[in-house]
């Protein structure tokens, strides 16, 4: 979707690794405004020839989606976001040899599967963040955006997920001196 605000990140998903058959894991900090519709985290640039499919993840309906060139998984594991939710830290995972696919949420997988792709598969496209090219444009706010050409351990993913705890001294400090910290900002 032209019209989509959405990040353009200079690099195509064959240049960052992620293509069906390649292992990879793609991970963030959402909140959302809305949840009506596809609000996509991660997509594809520009449209894919010959009526073929595209890389989407985010979420359907207020529900964790994983558009992998039309080998989809989810919504329907029932984990519900709703609009002005708090910071959700979502993973999407790909393994590469048997084509499974992984939906983590806050540091818990809460769907899997594989299954064939179909139709065309452009994956010399840019990858774009907050939007795809199948008009689903994230509302809400995004931060921490990660992606990795491998696939990640349910252990690192886990660890990605939590926010850490600064020290109370930190704590005394920056209450003193008067001073807001904003854990997540970066508003699509």
């Amino acid at each position: 979707n032209a019209a989509a605000p959405h990040i353009k990140t200079g690099h195509t998903l064959t240049g960052l690794g992620i293509t069906p058959s390649t292992a990879y894991t793609v991970m963030a900090w959402v909140s959302f405004a809305s949840t009506a519709g596809d609000n996509m985290i991660f997509g594809q640039d520009g449209g894919v020839a010959n009526g073929g499919n595209s890389l989407h993840h985010g979420t359907r309906n207020g529900q964790l989606h994983s558009g992998h060139w039309g080998d989809d998984i989810g919504p329907d594991q029932g984990q519900n976001f709703a609009p002005g939710s708090a910071w959700r830290h979502v993973a999407y995972t790909n393994d590469g040899a048997g084509g499974v696919q992984g939906l983590w949420l806050d540091g818990v997988n809460v769907a899997s599967g594989a299954g064939g792709t179909g139709g065309a598969m452009d994956i010399a496209q840019q990858l774009f963040i907050g939007s795809s090219n199948n008009g689903g444009s994230l509302s809400g706010s995004i931060d921490e955006v990660k992606v990795f050409d491998s696939l990640l351990t349910a252990d690192e993913i886990r660890a990605a997920a939590i926010i850490p705890e600064p020290a109370s001294l930190a704590l005394l400090a920056l209450a003193g001196s008067g001073l807001l910290w904003r854990r997540r900002r970066a508003a699509i």
